[in-house]
């Protein structure tokens, strides 16, 4: 009976597992967007032309994000343009439709939707570059399976190795975990001390920025919170190399964290799910440019 239980666990675990993203497939990853078409214009403008600025934002994840989405454009005040700002965007979260992701996507008109921009002062050969980012939270969680043994010597009718290199499945999302090593070391008392090692990467367009720096765009060293968890078991892992904050420096493309907890095992082995999720700050910055700005006496 207590094997039929087990069993029944680990289909519903599997199920899990695939939704957030082995078995299900997605054309993006966490927040993406894109100008809209001609707008603004992508080859010239006229001195006085009235244009926007639209931008259609979509959602990959499976959760409701808040994106702050900014504008701006590369000439000074002097000449009007696109003066720079930013808009707070709530994005729904992305729909399951068989084994694809249906992402929520959302037009954004800067300044508005019945308002526009306009170039004044143009003076010969002079061009504009504009610029959109978006900065939002996300959290990668990926998901797997360990098994370990009270006796690393003993045979076990599962597969269950002392050292081993594990699969991981995750979300859709810019920044991934991969690579996930586990050893295990014998520490008395019918304990098992639990190493896990595993790689945090961005593999995304952007960069990964603090989340305290969301709304304020302030520049700060990049940071990201991991939380380790062995369901059923323990989440109280120690991860290193962590800051006095409790967070991970992420100057780098990637970063190997290692994460330790001591396991008590009554039994045999034991075979649970286990749960790495990271959270952190991205932005995603895309230009359209350089777009030719044409004066007056140029112009109609």
């Amino acid at each position: 009976m207590k094997y039929n239980i087990l069993a029944i666990i680990l289909s519903v675990f599997f199920i899990s597992a695939c939704v957030g993203g082995g078995g299900i497939s997605s054309n993006g990853e966490g927040i993406d967007f894109q100008f809209m078409t001609n707008q603004p214009p992508t080859d010239e403008l006229n001195e006085n032309q009235q244009f926007r600025v639209g931008i259609n934002t979509i959602n990959y994840g499976l959760e409701n994000t808040e994106v702050n989405l900014c504008i701006s454009d590369s000439l000074s005040s002097w000449v009007e343009g696109v003066t720079e700002s930013c808009k707070i965007i709530n994005m729904d979260k992305a729909e399951i439709s068989g084994n694809q992701i249906v992402p929520f996507q959302k037009k954004v008109y800067f300044p508005f939707e019945d308002t526009t921009y306009r170039y004044i002062n143009i003076e010969p050969n002079m061009d504009t570059t504009i610029v959109a980012e978006a900065y939002y939270k996300f959290i990668t969680i990926a998901n797997g399976q360990i098994c370990i043994k009270r006796d690393i010597e003993a045979e076990t009718p599962v597969e269950c190795e002392v050292s081993s290199q594990e699969q991981l499945t995750s979300n859709s999302a810019p920044v991934k975990i991969t690579s996930l090593e586990k050893k295990t070391y014998p520490i008395g008392n019918n304990k098992v001390q639990l190493t896990l090692k595993f790689t945090v990467s961005n593999s995304g367009a952007g960069d990964v920025i603090d989340v305290n720096t969301i709304n304020s765009r302030e520049a700060k060293e990049p940071k990201i919170s991991v939380r380790v968890s062995l369901k059923g078991i323990t989440t109280n892992f120690v991860c290193n190399p962590v800051r006095a904050d409790g967070r991970f420096a992420f100057n780098e493309k990637q970063k190997t964290i290692t994460c330790e907890a001591p396991i008590e095992i009554t039994q045999s082995f034991i075979e649970n799910p286990l749960e790495i999720s990271v959270e952190y700050g991205y932005k995603l910055k895309k230009t359209i440019g350089p777009i030719k700005l044409i004066p007056k006496d140029e112009g109609f």
